[in-house]
């Protein structure tokens, strides 16, 4: 009988991951570069991407916490945009149904 051979891992703790430890030292990536955490902010994600800003070392504190302050309010008025174009929406609804009753 043939013995079987010990495998690669047989040393290490634990389970691995495409050929990395467990345990071991994260893989960090780099920093979004600076016009990538705006296009985030304030095309594609919003408030969604405020984590990203605070985590980006491109920006100092205050500027944090202007560009903070600047998507909270941008939402805060597309949200009251959009409760207002519901009930204008639901108003011309109910014309039309009001209208058609037999």
């Amino acid at each position: 009988m043939k013995r079987a051979h010990p495998p690669e891992n047989a040393g290490q703790v634990g389970p691995t991951l495409a050929g990395a430890r467990v345990g071991a030292a994260p893989v960090v990536a780099p920093p979004e570069p600076r016009w990538m955490v705006l296009l985030m902010l304030f095309v594609l994600m919003g408030p969604l991407a405020l984590p990203m800003l605070w985590h980006s070392p491109h920006f100092t504190r205050p500027w944090k916490i202007v560009l903070t302050v600047l998507v909270c309010l941008i939402a805060v008025a597309a949200l009251c945009a959009l409760a207002w174009i519901g009930a204008w929406f639901w108003e011309k609804c109910q014309a039309i149904r009001a209208q058609t009753r037999w």
